[in-house]
């Protein structure tokens, strides 16, 4: 068997960290998403793999071809010109794959290896043409909506007006090459994209599709900025503990410290923070539940909370965050408004911003940097 991944898209809700590199190669602790998707595939014997790309492809290329000969997988790739969607893209890849059966993987998703293996026993057990995973969420009305029988998929509702929990399409399937000349049957959508959701429930009204359950924390679409703070926060737990003892400050596990990252007296690390590459913090801080990405720099007495500090980004000293969202706010990021539920979550500041000393910076706020 082999498995596509559609890698094609801009990474638009998350372009604080997308300027300079493509949305599959945004890091969990200190690993690409890409190559998490790419190491449970290979851990579930899945040995070839279709790569859709379209937006910033050479560097994606780039690290395909480092990867397949570190870990020995045969590769394919197909460039979507046009964006038009996600069905748009796996009929790019149809001439390329050529099993009867197929993985497909959006490329901006973190979860468990065992997803992939569930979804295999399913499909060697189970009666039916194609696969999806489900798993279940409070804020179907952010994703869309599935709705089942016993063991099939019965309706796939895309835009549910009511708030409610339920299950949702996690964006990993496994198909067989009926899938094509379904998607030959599909129209542009809305949004003016052909999507692979459309021929999923041209299958689905004809019995052909089942599904497979999993839990909600295997699984993360990282789609919005606070997704990838999540995403770490599970890969950090799931690795074994790493106690880092050095001179003048205190790493409090599970936490990533890059050995390039440089931090001041004083500092206190963790839990789940994660340091990247020539990081400098400065003396005194507290970096807790953060990402600080490579080579930025924090001014001494900071307190960051619950945020993703870009890559190259400099703050002054004293800065702070925020955490407590007393109500589910809206913001706007291209053009799509987007529900914060009520959490802890700090502040989100896009590569190569500033930040002057003292600044206070909200829940939830958002800084986009220069270019």
């Amino acid at each position: 068997m082999e498995a596509v991944i559609l890698a094609a898209g801009k990474g638009k809700r998350i372009k604080l960290f997308c300027r300079k590199k493509p949305k599959p190669l945004i890091r969990i602790v200190d690993r690409p998403i890409l190559d998490y998707i790419i190491e449970a595939l290979i851990a579930n014997g899945i040995n070839r793999i279709v790569f859709v790309l379209g937006h910033m492809r050479k560097a994606l290329i780039d690290f395909i071809k480092v990867k397949s000969k570190d870990v020995g997988f045969k590769f394919d790739i197909c460039v979507q010109k046009n964006l038009l969607g996600t069905g748009h893209a796996l009929k790019t890849a149809r001439f390329k794959v050529k099993s009867e059966k197929f993985l497909v993987i959006y490329g901006d998703l973190y979860f468990d290896p065992v997803v992939i293996k569930n979804l295999l026993i399913a499909s060697d057990k189970g009666k039916f043409d194609s696969y999806v995973v489900l798993t279940k969420k409070r804020d179907v009305e952010q994703y869309g909506l599935v709705e089942v029988n016993r063991n099939s998929v019965k309706k796939i509702v895309e835009k549910p007006k009511e708030k409610r929990t339920g299950l949702i399409n996690t964006g990993i399937y496994l198909f067989s090459r009926k899938v094509f000349d379904e998607l030959d049957k599909v129209s542009l959508s809305e949004r003016g994209e052909y999507e692979l959701t459309d021929a999923l429930s041209l299958m689905a009204s004809k019995g052909l599709v089942g599904f497979v359950k999993i839990p909600s924390n295997k699984w993360i679409d990282i789609g919005r900025p606070w997704d990838i703070l999540d995403a770490c926060r599970l890969e950090l737990k799931r690795r074994p503990y790493k106690f880092i003892n050095k001179a003048g400050f205190r790493a409090i596990p599970p936490v990533h410290i890059d050995p390039t990252a440089k931090i001041g007296d004083g500092c206190l690390v963790g839990p789940y923070a994660c340091v990247e590459e020539r990081v400098r913090i400065g003396g005194g801080c507290i970096i807790r539940n953060t990402i600080v990405m490579r080579e930025s720099v924090i001014g001494e007495g900071s307190k960051l909370l619950y945020s993703i500090i870009g890559e190259r980004c400099t703050l002054g000293s004293h800065v702070s965050t925020k955490i407590k969202l007393e109500k589910p706010i809206k913001i706007k990021i291209e053009e799509r408004e987007i529900v914060v539920e009520k959490r802890k979550i700090g502040a989100f500041i896009g590569d190569c911003s500033i930040i002057p000393d003292f600044k206070e910076l909200s829940p939830a706020q958002m800084i986009f940097g220069s270019s």
